[in-house]
């Protein structure tokens, strides 16, 4: 039985990587085995390096101990945009705000934008559209 499992969770995390995450119906899951099956597909595809869908993922699944341990291991392992959105997860403002300057300072615009959006800190945001406008105003 196990052995199925390990192929239905292969399969999904297939899928999500062939069609993205956004175009997989998660509603067919049965709901009570719904956030176990997320979060064994959030794992997969954690381990084949697919750090965006699987945090993506791990959230749906609402597995905020998977979310905080992986976040700690992308800071340890300084990769701040997955440790950024992993805190935007989280919703843990303070860091959020650390991160998303992390995020700010390693050229991760976009994910550090999302991460002000979601704390509502306008000035850090304008913050970060200013100083991008002075680079691509340098080329």
């Amino acid at each position: 039985m196990e052995e199925s499992n390990d192929v239905e969770f292969s399969y999904i995390a297939s899928k999500i990587i062939k069609k993205g995450i956004n175009n997989i119906d998660f509603s067919m899951l049965p709901e009570d085995r719904k956030s176990s099956i997320l979060s064994k597909v959030a794992l997969l595809l954690y381990k084949e390096n697919h750090y965006e869908e699987a945090i993506k993922i791990i959230d749906m699944s609402g597995n905020k101990e998977m979310i905080k341990q992986w976040m700690e291991e992308f800071v340890s392992e300084k990769k701040s945009k997955y440790a950024a959105l992993c805190a935007i997860s989280l919703g843990n403002k303070e860091k959020i705000e650390e991160l998303g300057m992390w995020c700010v300072d390693d050229g991760h615009y976009d994910v550090a934008l999302v991460a002000f959006k979601s704390v509502n800190r306008e000035d850090l945001m304008e913050f970060v559209r200013l100083n991008l406008f002075k680079i691509f105003r340098k080329f």
